[in-house]
């Protein structure tokens, strides 16, 4: 262990003020007993007043020790949480015990109690109106849902045939189908090419004999007027001409077009003939979804007919079932809110502090009350980086209090943290440990005291750790000589409890070391390994 681990570790040996006022008192008895006796000082180089001790044998544990504080295993700011409004009483006081839903604080309710009055009025209107229209199911909207039923089965008997007969056919449907589709192709194609033949043909060349008929009589005219004459019979011959030619055009691209929809279609018929010959499609899926659409058609229609022969699902008695439904939701919504403006203790404990007073106006998040389960107590402490990890879970505790001199009380580790806080560059570890505080009035808040024993040895040579000193690295002590000089000898050292130090080699039972009444500056005291 490194030297800044050795002081914090002895700094753990003296964690409350009365340890250090004994170490005081027991520092001042011996330079009192070592002044009476004139004790000649050792010649160490060190220290201008020594006292002596022998190296023993004895019991020793190496203890981690903590300051704590109590706090309970639950504690809670009470608050009112949906509603809010003006305190009317407050049923118990500081310090006063209280069950698990006991009522703790009321508010005024006037208000919610008029609309509640009000949401009731209006849930009777509603629960009046829905049974009204349950009793209006008329003869003629029965006489309509029989028809809308018979039409439905009608459906579904015809979906029923369809696909009845389409199973039988098998494949002669789609078979034949690509046979009229290739005759229809067929066909097409003989129009078309009686179309290139016929469409049009003869009026277009009566029309280009009438055209080069006015190019003539306009090239030959003897006169102007004539030839004006001939250029408007040449005009409107070749405006008739090119109208024909375009309806030709016209006519025989629409062929074209229709002749290749009938194509696709035929390409079409023959790939579904092709994918259900392969069994990779089913003919008969679209009539299977056809009986099934109409299969739930009837059974709503059938539905529908024994509601309303029942009395219970016309358009008038839905829009007043959701009335009610409504008014109902608003009864219990209001009903609700009240029971939330009485705030009762979540667990049984103690209240700590109230924070209200009657008249006084609040809002759901305002704190009510501070309530303390002082039943299961825990103490929290911090440990230091170089003791948590000396720590486990589960480990006995030994906890006492200034309050009660002389008591101990037991606990276990409960929690340990994974992760520190840092703060002035030292890292905190909170602990948690159980408490049982048997009949004692332990209370959350007081100042605990926990040691945890990390290790024990029996039988064990130990002197007292202010003998032990430092050369460097080097462990030794100081051994008085005959003659009044001193010997200086290296020892190895074990566990240490702060106050006594287990030596492993260097030293024999018996053997008497110098320490000095006045505690080194340096080095370090040595604490365990």
């Amino acid at each position: 262990m490194s030297h800044p681990e050795q002081l914090a570790s002895s700094a753990r040996g003296w964690p409350t003020k009365g340890a250090q006022a004994l170490s005081a008192l027991l520092l001042a008895a011996l330079l009192v007993f070592a002044t009476g006796c004139q004790q000649t000082p050792a010649q160490s180089g060190a220290e201008d007043l020594t006292s002596t001790a022998q190296v023993t044998r004895g019991d020793m544990a190496e203890v981690v020790r903590l300051a704590g504080q109590v706090i309970p295993l639950d504690s809670r700011q009470l608050t009112f949480g949906t509603v809010g409004g003006a305190v009317r009483e407050v049923l118990v006081r500081q310090g006063q015990e209280v069950e698990k839903d006991q009522e703790l604080v009321k508010l005024d309710t006037s208000d919610l109690e008029r609309r509640l009055y009000e949401s009731q009025a209006d849930l009777k209107v509603a629960e009046a109106i829905l049974a009204e229209a349950q009793r209006a199911a008329s003869q003629t909207d029965i006489a309509q849902a029989e028809a809308e039923l018979a039409s439905a089965e009608y459906a579904l008997s015809q979906a029923k045939y369809d696909l009845e007969l389409a199973t039988k056919a098998g494949l002669a449907p789609l078979e034949e189908a690509v046979a009229n589709a290739k005759a229809a192709v067929q066909e097409a194609q003989d129009q078309l090419a009686m179309m290139e033949i016929q469409l049009n043909l003869s009026s277009i060349r009566t029309l280009e004999y009438q055209q080069a008929f006015f190019q003539r009589a306009i090239r030959d005219a003897q006169t102007d007027a004539e030839r004006k004459d001939n250029q408007e019979a040449l005009a409107d011959v070749e405006r008739k001409m090119l109208q024909a030619r375009t309806s030709r055009a016209n006519s025989m691209q629409e062929m074209r077009d229709r002749i290749a929809d009938m194509k696709e279609a035929q390409a079409q018929a023959e790939a579904k003939l092709e994918r259900v010959r392969s069994g990779q499609e089913d003919p008969t899926k679209t009539l299977r979804l056809a009986q099934e659409q109409a299969t739930a058609q009837a059974e709503a229609a059938r539905k529908k007919l024994e509601d309303l022969r029942a009395g219970l699902d016309t358009d008038a008695i839905k829009a007043a079932r959701t009335a009610f439904q409504a008014a109902e939701a608003r009864v219990k919504d209001i009903e609700d809110l009240i029971a939330a403006t009485t705030l009762r203790a979540p667990f049984s404990g103690i209240v700590f502090a109230t924070f209200v007073t009657p008249d006084q106006t609040v809002g759901p998040s305002d704190n009510i009350i501070y309530l303390v389960d002082a039943k299961t107590l825990r103490v929290r402490a911090q440990a230091s980086e170089m003791d948590v990890v000396r720590l486990q879970l589960g480990q006995p505790v030994r906890i006492t209090f200034d309050t009660y001199p002389g008591l101990m009380f037991d606990g276990e580790m409960l929690e340990l943290p994974l992760r520190g806080a840092q703060s002035q560059g030292i890292s905190a570890f909170p602990i948690v440990t159980s408490l049982d505080p048997g009949e004692s009035d332990i209370r959350p808040g007081m100042v605990a005291n926990l040691r945890v024993v990390i290790g024990e040895k029996l039988d064990v040579l130990m002197v007292p750790t202010a003998a032990i000193r430092y050369q460097g690295i080097d462990t030794y002590v100081v051994l008085p000589g005959a003659d009044g000089t001193t010997e200086q000898r290296s020892v190895e050292i074990g566990m240490n409890d702060g106050i006594m130090a287990e030596v492993l080699s260097g030293l024999s039972e018996g053997e008497t070391v110098l320490m000095p009444l006045v505690a080194p500056t340096e080095p370090q005291y040595y604490y365990g390994r």
